[in-house]
């Protein structure tokens, strides 16, 4: 089976897969919920739709949805969510680029209901292992002496 992984700890070029629930706890029927996850700068999101023909198979989605809009930094998924329902999704992405990256917040709300909201809180993420720390540049404070 899969096994969760810290991000942080991931090398550099590595597939990865997101798997993102959301569960309905309000004792309502919420339609037109958007879940929006945001992938940090030096990841690439896979968009396995591309390159298929007549065939809606490529989402890879655990759970139907209503529509999938996925650009080059996020995926927005819109679907409705019965009472006491859980709905799972997987996003696939690509470590792509070296550097320190912020993963943003994952959020989704009730279109319709600005009242039904949840957010998982985004964080830093750090340099890959992947690189030896000799060969890890050391950063150059600027004319101001700040940071970037």
């Amino acid at each position: 089976g899969e096994a969760s992984v810290d991000p942080d700890r991931v090398p550099l070029g590595q597939d990865l897969v997101v798997e993102v629930s959301a569960r309905n706890v309000t004792g309502l029927e919420l339609s037109d919920v958007a879940l929006t996850f945001r992938a940090p700068s030096g990841w690439e999101i896979a968009n396995l739709r591309l390159g298929r023909s007549g065939d809606d198979s490529g989402t890879a989605s655990l759970s139907p949805f209503d529509y999938q809009d996925i650009r080059d930094d996020r995926i927005m998924t819109y679907f409705d969510l019965a009472r006491s329902e859980i709905k799972r999704y997987r996003f696939y992405l690509n470590k792509t680029y070296d550097g320190e990256f912020f993963l943003p917040a994952i959020s989704a709300e009730a279109m319709y209901k600005p009242e039904v909201f949840a957010s998982i809180p985004g964080r830093k993420l750090s340099r890959p292992g992947s690189m030896p720390a000799a060969s890890v540049p050391a950063t150059t404070p600027n004319i101001r002496n700040l940071k970037p």
